[in-house]
């Protein structure tokens, strides 16, 4: 991963190039030798934020650079097409920091060691970090798990498959494979669309071959006949478009009598209910050591990202499925988890 600045780009890279050499110059720390540059080159735009980004650097070289700017960028340095030869210069770093800024498109921290974009919340190069920001971020998180643990001797047998989506670091599956030692035959399956998520998971299962993980869209994918699914915290990251196809997807592929857990953020019934939920998880968040500003830069960066159902919405989901028996199993806040057995 290289950087503009000190502000993360995930995968993407901008590679400068200068208007007399035969290869080209990065700009990422430490400051290169640059003289005048000339055109952009993008790599790594599968990232989410990518595409956004490159478009920003290819505006800020065709309409600063290609124009010949001559202004100082910051006291640091000097403009980019003014650098002299063979000398170190942040200009190149500094002006396109401050394009970016002045664009409101520099990421922003929502945790220690996570930025994100403006509306482009992203699971992409976060797992390191992952498990400690959810556990903060969602009330009774590790008891959703340590719930959905208990449950489960109820739905699986020697030989039962379990299928987890999005099952980011693997933490869930863990705890059901420490609760069943005894059988052999289990199958835990992790499903997640991010690469280093996926990776992290695999590594922190290593231990246990009854474990394994399918980098991929569950869509995608053929299931097989299962006795319980999880979904946790994963369908709100859905577009509500797909998240009916999902389920019933899930409920095809349950035996009879399986268990579908799904936990959610969700909506509260009115506007006077919810503007209470907003100001008590603002407050929940605090004290778990968020930053005001981190809150307000998380809240702005899932706009359009994350899509929660009110309760009855959920239930409504479930029910067109297939679904009859749901119940509420846990509950705090805006945060509620499901049990739907088929």
């Amino acid at each position: 991963m290289l950087q503009v600045g000190a502000q993360p780009v995930g995968n993407a890279r901008i590679v400068f190039h200068h208007k007399d050499s035969h290869g080209p110059i990065v700009a990422a720390p430490p400051p290169a030798k640059v003289k005048p540059l000339l055109s952009a080159q993008a790599y790594g735009a599968e990232h989410p934020g990518a595409k956004s980004f490159i478009r920003l650097a290819r505006h800020f070289l065709r309409n600063t650079l290609a124009r010949k700017a001559r202004r100082p960028c910051v006291p640091a340095g000097e403009c980019i097409d003014q650098a002299p030869p063979d000398t170190h210069c942040h200009g190149a770093l500094d002006c396109f920091n401050s394009f970016l800024t002045s664009r409101g498109q520099r990421m922003k921290a929502v945790d220690e060691n996570i930025n994100q974009h403006n509306a482009g919340w992203s699971f992409h190069n976060i797992s390191e970090s992952f498990d400690s920001h959810i556990q903060k971020s969602i009330p009774l998180y590790a008891h959703g798990h340590d719930l959905i643990r208990r449950y489960s001797d109820f739905f699986l047998k020697p030989d039962s498959i379990i299928y987890d989506i999005g099952c980011s670091t693997g933490q869930m599956l863990l705890k059901l494979a420490e609760q069943h030692p005894q059988k052999d035959a289990l199958k835990l399956i992790g499903i997640d669309t991010v690469p280093d998520m996926i990776g992290k998971a695999i590594n922190n299962a290593a231990h246990d071959s009854r474990i394994s993980f399918i980098n991929a869209n569950v869509l995608d994918i053929e299931l097989q006949p299962c006795d319980m699914v999880i979904a946790n915290y994963t369908i709100q990251f859905m577009p509500p478009r797909i998240r009916q196809a999902l389920v019933e997807k899930i409920y095809q592929t349950l035996n009879w009598g399986g268990a579908f857990f799904m936990f959610e953020k969700v909506r509260a019934p009115d506007g006077r209910f919810q503007d209470y939920a907003n100001q008590v998880y603002i407050d929940f968040k605090i004290d778990n050591g968020f930053s005001e500003a981190e809150i307000i830069n998380k809240s702005r960066s899932i706009k359009g990202v994350m899509e929660p159902f009110s309760t009855q919405g959920n239930i409504d989901l479930l029910r067109r499925a297939g679904f009859q028996d749901i119940m509420t199993i846990q509950k705090m806040i805006c945060f509620e988890g499901f049990l739907a057995i088929k």
